[in-house]
């Protein structure tokens, strides 16, 4: 093709036909930056096709990543509603001159179990380095953020001041107990004697406390994860 076009012009040149080499060199002109054009335009729409693949890669493994953890969540409040509610069968029990009996051991235990929130985020991780921009839908765009640089941020936070509390208070309470194994539950040395234990029986009301706040929290990082979820799978299948 470019040889045919070197003929005509060198043919025109011979013949001395100046106007129309000239209208033929400015079509020449003319195709070449079309030619061009085009190339910009395949080579732009390979980029954006390759860019919308690794957004709806990452967006796939994201979901999966969330409903895993959402999974762990829901263990969490159980874990967190159980606990609470041995501390509210012991306080009850100590305060009203309840009696003893073995079952009271698991939650002699039970109140100082504490779990730990899986926190893997390794999609937002490679969405970060691509750029959070990859996202084209600016409200999922939106709640994504929220959810990992705000909402789970906030839940570390609170497992962290909750788990160092709870490790504290167990230390001061080792010789109430005569193991301290956090799989084996726990048995008083004197349970008559925790009934007038007021540091003891205060803990018990912090834990109460701590652990309705601790549930609190993880449901609504639940319905936040849910939300995310479910945007996810709909922005997914409508750009299928």
């Amino acid at each position: 093709m470019i040889s045919f076009l070197r003929k005509i012009r060198q043919q025109l040149l011979q013949q001395n036909r100046v106007t129309r080499y000239l209208v033929y060199a400015t079509g020449e002109i003319f195709l070449v930056v079309i030619g061009i054009l085009i190339a910009l335009s395949i080579n732009n729409w390979n980029e954006s096709n390759q860019l919308e693949r690794e957004e709806l890669q990452l967006l796939e493994e994201m979901a999966v990543e969330l409903e895993e953890q959402q999974k762990d969540l829901i263990f969490n409040i159980g874990y967190h509603e159980t606990a609470k509610n041995s501390a509210e069968l012991l306080l009850s029990l100590l305060q009203n001159q309840g009696g003893y009996h073995d079952s009271l051991k698991q939650h002699f235990l039970n109140v100082y179990q504490f779990t730990v929130l899986n926190n893997r985020q390794n999609a937002f991780a490679a969405l970060k380095s691509k750029g959070i921009t990859l996202i084209q839908n600016d409200s999922l765009r939106f709640i994504i953020s929220g959810y990992y640089e705000e909402r789970i941020p906030l839940q570390l936070l609170a497992q962290e001041v909750s788990m160092k509390q709870n490790v504290e208070q167990s230390h001061l309470h080792l010789e109430l107990f005569k193991g301290f194994s956090w799989k084996d539950p726990f048995e008083p040395w004197d349970f008559e004697e925790l009934k007038n234990n007021r540091a003891y029986l205060s803990w018990l009301s912090y834990v109460i406390g701590n652990r309705s706040f601790e549930i609190s929290s993880f449901n609504l990082t639940l319905e936040r994860n849910q939300q995310l979820i479910a945007a996810i799978r709909e922005e997914l299948s409508r750009r299928k």
